[in-house]
């Protein structure tokens, strides 16, 4: 019994020796709410912790599997988690106290954008009378699957062009699904929210549909991203469809926030090592790859770390 209580009190001030070192040595610890393990931002959450811990001395990262990008609004927000991974719209949701927030959790900032998800694409027949978004009011449409993350956006985009999703015979379809209803004539236009170029259009195409991509101009573009600015644009090729013209598509981006108290020198050393280490985030996961020193300085209705503000302003990103 004996042996077992020093071996008992042995580990315990081994325990406390470690503790005590990291405290003498300055080591701060940091947690990064990212979500499942299954999908892309637990692998991406992990690959920045690893990327801060081998580039910022005194900093110690860890990735932490949570609820996702709606409970890590709460988490952060609340200090307890310091780093996550969310939605532009969640994030500004959450800051406002919209729902389906209850309260403002204004301690949050951005760490970087333009981590964008997929564009929101509208396809219909060449021969339709179909030419904008407003032309869809009373037309039969794929909505995507129900409880789709794209229905937010096609509200608000709707919305945007004076009419409600009610006011369309909508569908509730997988991607392939609509595209097949549209072929056959079932459907006056369908939704796609998925990365491009999209396996449903592009089958499309080697039939031989005549596909017209809806596109939204660079005018009406900017007005929806004054009125909604969480969202934010890109622009298809029409290499991609082997269409007539470019497609103006609207997009919800992901991004990184941070405490706002969470130091600024430190929060500038990590946004450091993030942008000077690319190649080994982006090689974690293929969404990745959206992650660019070009974009991550994109407003998105929310303000910048102080420290990651200086980062960028030092890279000319911000003015």
């Amino acid at each position: 019994m004996k042996k077992y209580y020093f071996t008992f009190l042995l580990l315990l001030l081994m325990v406390f020796c470690l503790v005590t070192v990291g405290f003498s040595q300055g080591i701060q610890r940091l947690s990064i709410a990212t979500a499942g393990t299954g999908g892309s931002y637990f692998p991406i959450g992990t690959a920045i912790a690893d990327v801060i811990n081998q580039n910022v001395k005194g900093l110690q990262v860890s990735a932490e599997v949570t609820g996702g990008a709606a409970e890590n609004i709460v988490l952060v927000g609340s200090g307890q988690s310091d780093i996550g991974i969310s939605t532009s719209y969640l994030t500004y949701f959450g800051i406002n106290g919209m729902e389906p927030y209850n309260e403002k959790y204004e301690d949050i900032s951005i760490l970087f954008t333009g981590f964008k998800s997929a564009p929101l694409q509208f396809i219909t027949n060449k021969n339709s009378d179909i030419s904008s978004i407003a032309d869809l009011k009373g037309k039969k449409v794929g909505l995507g699957p129900k409880g789709g993350a794209s229905l937010l956006l096609i509200r608000d985009l709707f919305n945007f062009y004076n009419f409600k999703i009610e006011e369309v015979n909508g569908s509730f379809t997988s991607y392939q699904e609509g595209a097949e209803a549209l072929k056959s004539g079932q459907l006056d236009a369908t939704i796609i929210g998925a990365a491009e170029p999209t396996t449903a259009i592009q089958e499309l195409v080697a039939y031989g549909f005549p596909l017209k991509m809806i596109s939204i101009s660079e005018e009406e573009k900017n007005k929806f991203l004054e009125k909604y600015p969480y969202y934010s644009s890109k622009i298809i090729p029409k290499e991609v469809y082997s269409t007539e013209k470019e497609t103006g598509a609207i997009v919800m981006p992901n991004l990184m926030i941070v405490r706002r108290d969470v130091d600024e020198k430190v929060v500038y050393e990590i946004v450091q090592a993030i942008f000077e280490n690319l190649d080994k985030i982006h090689a974690a996961h293929p969404a990745a790859t959206a992650i660019t020193l070009e974009g991550a300085a994109q407003s998105m209705g929310v303000p910048f770390h102080p420290g990651a503000e200086k980062y960028f302003k030092e890279r000319g990103l911000i003015k």
